[in-house]
């Protein structure tokens, strides 16, 4: 339907004149869209979509945390276990040897008959003097009484030699004398060699000479 803009008149949608005046008549205008209001978008769930997520750099320091400590517990541990065979190996191990110096192993694997606890005294120095000619000017070095005879094992060098000191030569005296076998008193007593070989072992008693 459209509306005579000149006297008002009703006319068809079709006519293009006015019925009542004749005036020409204007197309109607195109009905206008109402604009609404947009609607407000959802409120946002802060605990879902406002998280903020972890930086790559934490979780790398966390991780390089965790294996430096791991590496740190396994050296401490290897470090407890090395000090613990150290110690339980046997005291009259020989210390290391200097250059062209043979290291000493007794002839029964090194396996020393070290003193008892009652038997260790503060250490002390004393020379060796062979008062028995049968020694021939040295001491022999030995080790425990074997099992079998009761008798002293000689300390040998890597060589197989018998290990002896020489007549004269000082020797630290470690332990009170002991009897073993025959009523002779022994000592235990640390040597070092002119190589600076250091060894442990047993010798009579009577040839300690405390000057």
């Amino acid at each position: 339907m459209k509306y005579c803009t000149k006297c008002g008149a009703e006319c068809g949608d079709e006519e293009k004149f006015c019925t009542n005046c004749g005036a020409k008549l204007e197309p109607a205008p195109a009905p206008k869209k109402m604009e609404g209001e947009i609607p407000p978008p959802p409120p946002v769930n802060d605990n879902d979509s406002q998280k903020k997520k972890v930086p790559v750099w934490v979780i790398v320091l966390i991780v390089a945390l965790i294996v430096v400590a791991a590496v740190l517990a396994t050296v401490l541990v290897m470090q407890n276990k090395q000090k613990a065979e150290v110690e339980s190996t046997t005291v009259a191990s020989s210390v290391a040897v200097t250059q062209g110096a043979p290291s000493a192993t007794s002839n029964d694997g090194g396996n020393y008959q070290y003193p008892t606890e009652d038997q260790l005294i503060q250490p002390y120095e004393a020379s060796v003097e062979c008062t028995d000619k049968v020694e021939q000017d040295y001491v022999k070095l030995r080790n425990g009484p074997s099992k079998s005879d009761g008798n002293f094992d000689v300390v040998r060098n890597s060589r197989g030699d018998e290990l002896h000191i020489p007549d004269g030569d000082y020797v630290t005296v470690m332990s009170k004398p002991v009897s073993y076998s025959k009523n002779t008193p022994w000592v235990f007593v640390k040597y070092t060699d002119q190589y600076g070989n250091s060894y442990q072992g047993w010798m009579r008693y009577a040839f300690v000479h405390v000057q």
